[in-house]
């Protein structure tokens, strides 16, 4: 007799603020939410930029770090997000097309996209929770329509 192995799937809707994760095999409603450490652009009063003018650019030093600072945040977001999709064997991921891309090349790079698990990357903004749960479960139910 044939053994079913059972595949974890996993639904994941990213954006720069946090990643939310969806386990439609859980049975319930539940929704996991993970901060992403990345800080949004945040002015207070009588701030000025950290940038000088020199010639056409306008570049520091400062500037600089702060870029590498950002990056950093970015690549230990996406460490942290690859870490808690490793245990699951089939994963949609829905967000925004860059921050896509870039979680796409980081699994690319670090092995973690093997030929045994199945990550599909599908482009949206601005889910609802709700939204995020319908096309989910839509998502898994069409394909195993398709098997």
């Amino acid at each position: 007799m044939k053994k079913e192995v059972e595949i974890r799937r996993l639904g994941l809707q990213l954006n720069r603020l946090r990643a939310t994760f969806f386990y439609p095999d859980s049975g319930s409603d539940l929704l996991t939410r993970v901060p992403s450490g990345i800080e949004g652009r945040e002015r207070f009063a009588g701030e000025t930029t950290n940038q000088i003018l020199v010639g056409n650019n306008r570049s520091t030093n400062n500037e600089h770090h702060k870029h590498n600072r950002e990056a950093d945040k970015l690549r230990a977001y996406l460490k942290q997000l690859s870490a808690q999709m490793e245990p699951y064997g089939d994963v949609v991921v829905m967000g925004p097309r860059i921050l896509l891309h870039q979680l796409e090349n980081f699994l690319k790079e670090n092995g973690k996209n093997g030929s045994a698990k199945r990550v599909v990357f599908l482009e949206r903004d601005k889910m609802t929770d709700n939204e995020f749960r319908a096309a989910v479960r839509r998502h898994f139910a069409g394909e195993r329509q398709a098997d």
